[in-house]
């Protein structure tokens, strides 16, 4: 494709959230990346997405600029279905998207992030109307579990089928989750369609970090901030998880470990959950009150951008879902940081294990218990991979080539 085709690329994502619903997790704060990285490139880049925030508020504003990305917000329709993750955007989305398409000189790459609800319906409904000048790409971002659900089990029946077969170009996190998408659609649509590709999620890290350093004076400086913040001694070794409180993110789990790792290490240490509540808190600051550990295990809302201050104040992540929700952008964010991970194989995330940046386990208390005794004894150096790897395979600008190489293969 030469360079004229490519700059008059449209490239639109539908979503059913978006910026500043940060609260809404990984999902939205991705695909605010990539519509940046487009808008860099290409001709017309826009973002289609609901009027709901991430505390079900309605955002009054229809229409915003986020750099040189258009975004266009429509009605989110029943609300409290909007609650239980069932996603039913107006019609104007896919009138608003054939609008833009209509209008595009060159091709139009749509891209989306959920299988279920309207986007993807809309999705396909674009596809057919536009089957030489739309090209879809689909990111799994961990969507790809199963779930008992009946309302799921219809939607399937009817639709799953339709949408993956218009699918051109697939985005998995690890290689785990491209083997899901090709099992879900050979058994839903009796053929892989799609091109599948793994491609790691990233982060963009604040300016005080240094990402050819592990640690560097204003990161020290943060993570004492912080430490100050919280009460929390210099020497303390301290573990995070930044997630939606929920009990599918294994929040359960982190704590029966954290709370036997307690009674084997000899300092000082606690154990930072850090998130939006997801309806789960009041249960997982219960269990925490019946272990009696009030005095080391905080619960913490209300973090958003100031998150990699709070990442750099702590020596170790973890998280342990108890679904496959694939890698955890959070892992990432805290990787740039300089900080090792220990997470279960449900939040697998390549490199880590075998460039010595940490543990991808089959969870057990054990298990985890003898990896964060191995990382506190030895945390400059896993500190240290943590920051390499971080550099090598997961910074933004390192992703940002291979996300065009992707979209304009796509598009040959």
């Amino acid at each position: 494709m030469n360079n004229l085709s490519v700059s008059k690329v449209t490239y639109l994502q539908l979503a059913a959230s978006y910026a500043p619903a940060w609260g809404f997790g990984g999902t939205v704060r991705v695909l605010y990346d990539y519509a940046q990285w487009a808008a860099e490139k290409y001709e017309t880049v826009a973002v289609i997405t609901s009027d709901i925030n991430h505390d079900y508020t309605v955002l009054n504003d229809k229409s915003d600029l986020y750099g040189k990305v258009n975004v266009y917000r429509v009605p989110m329709l029943c609300h409290k279905l909007s609650r239980k993750n069932v996603n039913i955007l107006s019609i104007k989305m896919f009138s608003r998207a054939v609008s833009i398409i209509k209008n595009s000189s060159g091709n139009v790459v749509i891209h989306f992030g959920e299988l279920r609800g309207s986007v993807p319906i809309y999705v396909v409904i674009l596809k057919k109307m536009f089957p030489t000048k739309v090209r879809v790409v689909y990111s799994s971002f961990g969507h790809l579990h199963t779930k008992k659900s009946k309302l799921r089990d219809i939607f399937d029946y009817f639709f799953l089928g339709s949408i993956l077969s218009n699918i051109d170009t697939v985005l998995a996190q690890n290689e785990h989750e491209a083997s899901c998408y090709e099992e879900m659609s050979l058994k839903a649509s009796k053929a892989l369609k799609s091109q599948v590709t793994v491609f790691p999620l990233h982060s963009t890290v604040p300016d005080y970090i240094n990402v050819d350093d592990a640690r560097s004076n204003q990161h020290d400086h943060q993570a004492a901030r912080i430490r100050s913040k919280l009460d929390i001694s210099e020497d303390a070794f301290v573990l995070v998880f930044l997630g939606r409180l929920h009990p599918e993110k294994g929040i359960f789990r982190a704590i029966d470990a954290f709370n036997k790792f307690q009674k084997k290490y000899e300092g000082e240490s606690f154990f930072l959950i850090i998130g939006k509540d997801d309806g789960f808190q009041s249960q997982a600051e219960a269990y925490i009150e019946d272990l009696s550990l009030n005095s080391s295990v905080r619960v913490i809302n209300n973090v958003y951008e100031d998150r990699f201050e709070y990442y750099c104040a702590s020596d170790l992540f973890v998280g342990f879902p108890t679904i496959y929700e694939e890698t955890m952008l959070s892992s990432v964010e805290a990787l740039c940081c300089g900080i090792p991970l220990l997470v279960s194989k449900e939040a697998d995330i390549p490199f880590v294990e075998s460039e010595n940046a940490g543990f991808v386990i089959d969870y057990t208390v054990e298990e985890a218990v003898r990896c964060m005794l191995k990382v506190s004894l030895n945390k400059e150096e896993f500190r240290k991979q943590a920051k390499a790897i971080a550099s090598k395979y997961f910074l933004s600008e390192n992703a940002k080539s291979v996300f065009f190489k992707i979209l304009e293969s796509n598009l040959s």
